[in-house]
């Protein structure tokens, strides 16, 4: 399991949790996945300007060397409220965390 697929996986058990018991539940993620959908669009621009060009959906899966999915910081703090889980790797600390 990689970063990204944990932080999707954690808005998963967030949706069946939260969906049926809080209204505006929906909406946040929405706007989770939608945040997570920008930054790669926002990486895929900064890899075309100044990298190797990959697309978005090459970078989320993985294929862009110079952008590993393990090292977003935007995604390891996205995961961060999600630290306790049995899935979570201390790899994924968010920069300047210490456990």
């Amino acid at each position: 399991m990689n970063l990204l697929e944990f932080v999707y996986a954690r808005l998963e058990d967030e949706y069946y949790r939260n969906t049926s018991k809080f209204p505006g539940a929906l909406d946040e993620w929405e706007m989770k996945r939608q945040l997570i959908a920008l930054l790669f669009r926002r990486l895929e621009a900064v890899d075309g300007e100044w990298g190797c060009g990959h697309k978005a959906h090459e970078i989320s899966q993985g294929l862009c060397e110079d952008t590993p999915i393990d090292s977003i910081p935007e995604l390891r703090w996205m995961a961060w409220p999600s630290r306790k889980h049995s899935d979570f790797e201390d790899r994924w600390m968010p920069p300047g965390v210490r456990i």
